[in-house]
């Protein structure tokens, strides 16, 4: 009786035992086959702990390898997602009862690396653009560096949610941002710079003006304390006396007097004899010029 009773005992377990394992292994293949690895991997764990088949094995390997390359293509690591990828496409089936399940994976696979190939040339699209308008905005070319970021922007819905692409997108937002903040930064600079200018201009044209009138004041100043020449001195005679335009009279210069005024003898040379042109020299006058403010005067009055 006791035998019966342990062999009823041992069946029983070893039912469980197998339901346990199909129940596990049942949905572990079906997460493998709606690409939810993960999950799939758990199944497949609790379902080897209960009873370790090659089966399980190959599918463990098989739901791994895809997570790794699921787990990379969302990080951005698009080479070591293909890498894993094509390990699957050109995977060798061990198992005949899972070669099924394992050609759905190989569709998975093949459309995994479409998907890399694809979102890896979003990638570089999105890095160009943002190179690109980083040097307009080096460059002070504001407008054109906006429309660049602000298209990105505006574009965030066409591109994959991973953390990869939200971290570019957020990069262009704040670049948008710091682009209007350094146009009008630039701007107010550009303000004040003009002002200066303007404020320079108006200081420079002010002391030229004053430099002017100074040099003028000073041209003048010279003018009045200079010296007429003697020969200056001498035409001023000649206009105070208005002298007329006779050859046989003279004015000349004589000497200095003690106030350093010029002295000039104004004479006419008088004919007596025409024929041998002996006469005499009759004085008109003797005349002093201040040489200072040109003052003609009687020299001996």
């Amino acid at each position: 009786m006791r035998k019966l009773a342990l062999f009823i005992l041992c069946i029983f377990l070893v039912g469980c035992t197998s339901k346990v394992y199909t129940d596990n292994f049942d949905k572990g293949k079906i997460e493998l086959e709606n690409g939810n690895y993960s999950e799939a991997i758990k199944f497949f764990e609790i379902a080897e702990q209960e009873k370790n088949t090659k089966e399980i094995d190959e599918l463990i390997s098989i739901a791994k390898i895809l997570n790794d390359s699921l787990i990379a293509k969302k990080e951005g690591k698009f080479e070591a997602s293909n890498y894993n990828a094509e390990k699957i496409i050109d995977y060798k089936i061990k198992e005949e009862v899972n070669k099924k399940i394992i050609e759905s994976t190989k569709k998975q696979a093949r459309e995994i690396v479409k998907q890399t190939d694809v979102e890896s040339a979003q990638k570089e699209e999105l890095e160009a653009n943002i190179s690109k308008g980083k040097v307009l905005l080096e460059q002070q070319k504001f407008d054109e560096a906006y429309t660049i970021f602000n298209a990105l922007v505006t574009q965030e819905g066409d591109y994959p949610s991973y953390k990869l692409f939200k971290d570019l997108f957020v990069q262009a937002t704040n670049l948008a941002k710091e682009t209007v903040d350094k146009k009008e930064a630039y701007i107010v600079e550009q303000q004040n710079k003009a002002e200066e200018e303007k404020k320079k201009k108006a200081e420079e044209e002010k002391q030229r003006k004053i430099a002017e009138e100074n040099a003028k004041k000073e041209a003048q100043k010279q003018a009045q304390n200079a010296k007429v020449s003697k020969e200056q001195a001498k035409q001023l005679v000649i206009q105070k006396l208005q002298l007329p335009n006779n050859p046989n009279l003279f004015v000349e210069y004589e000497y200095d007097n003690e106030h350093g005024d010029y002295v000039f003898h104004v004479y006419e040379v008088v004919i007596d004899d025409p024929k041998t042109k002996e006469g005499h020299t009759a004085t008109w006058g003797w005349y002093g010029v201040d040489p200072k403010n040109k003052y003609v005067y009687d020299a001996f009055n």
